[in-house]
């Protein structure tokens, strides 16, 4: 009594072994404290990953294997006949009577379709038979010469190639701009440095300010060279957990 009334809640709930060793936040990896000692509790011991399963081409000469040795591996032996008699079987008389009725009536709305389609076949036959057929209107061409399809498909793929280039542009004039908004104080102190080293005249002042506009270009480069290494370094580390 104390067992049913534990799992009332979870009645009809069966466990999903594939699903919880595949989601490494479920509780065969991460266990619930209260739940007790969990048999699964170094579940990663267990775990094999065969080298046959890590590429495609260890995917295939298994493939190969498989088929070689049991031809009739990878054919499906499903038999719905029996599922459909019992489908059958439980169906009541009023439900035999009205699928019986369902089916008179689609074969009934297929033949009035089947009709019609061929009525209005026919007239068209008729009506393109007593009609000429209208000449082809001439389109101006340069040079009167047509334009074949190869000619259309490289001024359509010109034109993608344009419309390309253009959206890059922008979005790299977008790029610039935001980095020129984000930036404009330190352009500011740059040209402001350039302004008081035209204006002084003692050498001292000239090399305090060229020593200070060097510090700000060294501070921006640094800035630049963390930024490029940190994202390698993050995709590195990425493509080093990918792999492992």
């Amino acid at each position: 009594m104390y067992k049913k009334r534990k799992n009332v809640e979870i009645k009809g709930i069966k466990r999903d072994i594939i699903e919880e060793y595949a989601n490494y936040g479920s509780t065969v990896y991460a266990p619930i404290t209260r739940d007790g000692l969990s048999l699964d509790k170094k579940a990663n011991k267990y775990e094999v990953q065969p080298e046959a399963l890590s590429s495609y081409a260890g995917l295939q000469e298994l493939h190969n294997v498989l088929q070689t040795t049991k031809p009739g591996v990878f054919e499906s032996r499903i038999d719905v006949s029996k599922i459909k008699f019992q489908f059958k079987k439980k169906l009541t008389r009023k439900e035999v009577e009205h699928m019986a009725a369902l089916n008179r009536a689609q074969l009934f709305i297929e033949t009035v379709q089947d009709k019609k389609n061929d009525a209005d076949k026919t007239k068209k036959e008729d009506i393109m038979g007593d009609l000429k057929m209208r000449p082809p209107t001439p389109v101006h061409q340069p040079n009167n010469r047509k334009e074949s399809g190869h000619e259309a498909d490289d001024k359509r793929r010109r034109a993608i190639i344009l419309l390309q280039r253009l959206i890059r542009g922008r979005a790299m004039q977008n790029m610039m701009f935001e980095g020129k908004e984000k930036r404009l104080d330190l352009i500011t102190e740059l040209r402001a440095t350039e302004d008081w080293k035209a204006q002084s005249d003692l050498p001292e002042e000239k090399e305090l300010l060229a020593a200070y506009q060097e510090r700000i270009k060294d501070g921006v480069a640094e800035a630049l060279q963390s930024s490029i290494i940190s994202k390698t370094m993050d995709s590195l580390s990425k493509e080093l957990v990918r792999l492992k």
